[in-house]
């Protein structure tokens, strides 16, 4: 098993100095490499928001498979987590056009880039911690760019139980 711990400040900072390391320590081809790592950006994006909240990343490869948790070392809620899977749920099951809810929604179109390459996402209630897990092999099938398809993978963490 694999594990690396990051620290930074801010979504820029792990673009310019923890990305590029993820980038290497994935072996996997260069797309799902790629998409790995966007899905990963997107997560720190979202947890640091404008205040460059600090970030606290943890990667573990066990198996070909990866996990990565990503903490906000923050007081307030760092997404508003609970309404973004609640709308996001929704449009899964109301069949919503992807292009027309992602367009207009930044925190779903983010939510939706960090879904396409997971296997599952988690969000803990209180917006302070993103899991991604991805499992190899890391391959996008098309077929699950749907918002119903991706939305059955997105789990909401209550009292440290996921759901």
């Amino acid at each position: 098993m694999k594990v690396r711990l990051w620290h930074c400040r801010g979504s820029a900072a792990y673009q310019e100095r923890i990305r590029p390391q993820v980038q290497r320590i994935l072996g996997m081809s260069h797309g799902a490499r790629t998409r790995v790592a966007l899905a990963i950006a997107e997560a720190a994006k979202l947890l640091a928001g404008a205040e460059e909240t600090e970030l606290a990343i943890q990667l573990c490869c066990e198996a070909g498979d990866l996990r990565v948790v990503l903490r906000a070392r923050c007081e307030h809620e760092a997404f508003p987590a609970q309404a973004v899977y609640r709308r996001f749920k929704w449009l899964g099951e109301e069949k919503r056009s992807a292009a027309e809810a992602l367009s207009r929604d930044p925190l779903l179109r983010s939510l939706w880039r960090m879904l396409l390459p997971a296997e599952y996402v988690v969000l803990e209630e209180t917006g302070r911690k993103i899991i991604l897990l991805f499992q190899s092999p890391f391959a996008v099938d098309e077929s699950d760019w749907n918002i119903d398809v991706l939305s059955e993978r997105l789990l909401l963490e209550r009292d440290a139980v996921a759901r």
